[in-house]
């Protein structure tokens, strides 16, 4: 986790040279910091309102790699599996997939409901001439 503290202390006294940023993992704005003097000393300015939103970009995402890769190292194998369906007894199936609906099996005994199709009603302004 990074300070705002911290980070303003490296701007205010190392500012000019991306330190701020390079302590932030920006190596990149940090490079072109150092490369033209904290980006011709605008950058350097305009940093006082943006460190603490890459303050907290940093602490979101060093958090978010640690929770994804206690996760992955620590879940069991079965957790990754999608869920069973519980609703597979009923179609006497052995598995479907969740992620996919199934209609249910042909029954000889249901009739299917017949629609019409009716065409459109006519226009009495358009002849058929």
């Amino acid at each position: 986790m990074k300070d705002v503290g911290v980070a303003y202390v490296l701007w205010f006294f190392f500012g000019l040279f991306g330190v701020h940023r390079f302590y932030l993992d920006r190596p990149c704005s940090g490079l072109v910091w150092l490369c033209t003097g904290g980006f011709f000393l605008i950058g350097w300015i305009v940093d006082i309102c943006l460190i603490p939103g890459m303050v907290d970009d940093y602490n979101c995402h060093a958090e978010s790699v640690v929770h994804h890769h206690y996760h992955h190292h620590h879940d069991s194998p079965s957790s990754s599996l999608p869920p069973l369906s519980h609703s597979s007894a009923s179609y006497n199936t052995p598995y479907t997939n969740p992620y996919q609906h199934t209609p249910p099996p042909y029954d000889p005994y249901v009739t299917p409901v017949q629609t019409t199709v009716r065409p459109p009603p006519m226009n009495p302004y358009y002849s058929n001439v």
